[in-house]
């Protein structure tokens, strides 16, 4: 089944319970099904930090891509105009979660894909990023 496999009736009942899905991750998905169908303005403020709390539930330092992968939806919704406010959000948690690993040269690669979100977004200080890359590459190299 995919979005385009639902009838009115069906968007019309994830809509009326949207906002009591107690679980994140339930929450983001079902929200971003109604973003990808109804374009509604109410359910990416649902989404974006329904992503982001999943993003941090899922966060471990050797098991990082489903936590990347909720980031990275979150900034693809955030970006479109009209919803900077989420997209600082997003970019926040991003950049925060950026320096908590970046003494971490076992974390180069969990960096690099953050690092890349942001630079899909056009966001971030790319000069800092570029010299935190080599330093994480150079420590890596290192170790």
């Amino acid at each position: 089944m995919n979005p385009d496999d639902l009838v009115v009736e069906d968007l019309d009942a994830l809509d009326a319970i949207v906002t009591e899905i107690s679980d994140p991750e339930m929450r983001a998905r079902v929200a971003d099904v109604l973003w990808i169908r109804r374009r509604s303005f109410r359910a990416v403020q649902i989404a974006v930090p329904a992503f982001l709390e999943s993003a941090q539930r899922l966060k471990t330092s050797d098991l990082w891509p489903p936590f990347t992968d909720r980031l990275e939806r979150a900034a693809q919704i955030s970006s479109r105009k009209g919803f900077e406010a989420l997209e600082t959000s997003v970019v926040t948690a991003i950049e925060g979660y950026i320096a908590e690993n970046a003494a971490n040269p076992k974390a180069g690669l969990l960096c690099h894909r953050l690092m890349t979100i942001l630079a899909r977004t056009g966001e971030g200080d790319a000069k800092h990023y570029a010299a935190l890359s080599e330093k994480l590459a150079t420590d890596f190299a290192m170790a």
